[in-house]
């Protein structure tokens, strides 16, 4: 099923992204993305997994999605500003709660969903 996603996983630099969302659609649709602008960029299913990647790479911008299972996208944040880890960090959500007060809640931007190329495009620039 994750055949069609050509995923570079980083090391020590902190050139590529990470995708964390529990929907296959959502990662393909921002790989997509990420390919034509040539970043490299790792996924994630859950939370869980996340942080184990996190704790092995250094991503420069980490887009995650806020609802999911096993770890939640707000216990992600809160892992990654506890542990001073210096990667961007993009919501990736429907809910408008956390569109509109992204900031509060950890992160330094948003992708809202449903997604448009320009958002991501202008977030991955920045």
């Amino acid at each position: 099923m994750y055949n069609d996603l050509e995923v570079i996983t980083m090391n020590s630099d902190y050139s590529g992204i990470l995708i964390v969302d529990d929907d296959y659609a959502t990662i393909s649709l921002i790989g997509q993305i990420l390919k034509n602008a040539n970043i490299s960029y790792d996924f994630a299913l859950n939370g869980g997994e996340a942080i184990q990647k996190i704790k092995s790479n250094r991503y420069r911008t980490i887009i995650l999605d806020v609802n999911m299972p096993i770890v939640s996208g707000l216990s992600v944040v809160q892992y990654i500003k506890n542990h001073k880890y210096e990667s961007k960090i993009v919501a990736c959500t429907s809910d408008s709660c956390v569109i509109e007060n992204y900031n509060a809640f950890g992160f330094s931007d948003v992708i809202p969903k449903p997604i448009h190329h320009e958002k991501v495009n202008i977030v991955i620039k920045d």
